[in-house]
């Protein structure tokens, strides 16, 4: 007595062929969400500095070093 073969097991070798492995779609769609990620954290960095800027005209350093035009050229800061 012979055993039906079933369907999925015909033309074995042609269906092997036609299977898509999904790592590289899963590799691509993980690298853009990362970059989106970093971009909007970038982007995010970038508004908030410009809303809430370091208040760096307040803190006290012992020696400022500037330049002949005002600008500070190198700065160190004191023991407090």
């Amino acid at each position: 007595m012979k055993l039906p073969v079933p369907i999925y097991f015909k033309n074995i070798r042609s269906r092997i062929y036609q299977i898509k492995h999904p790592t590289g779609r899963k590799f691509k769609k993980l690298l853009a969400v990362l970059l989106i990620l970093f971009l909007f954290a970038y982007a995010a960095f970038r508004l908030l500095d410009r809303i809430f800027p370091l208040p760096l005209e307040r803190l006290n350093y012992s020696t400022v070093i500037l330049a002949s035009d005002g600008t500070v050229l190198n700065a160190y800061l004191g023991k407090d």
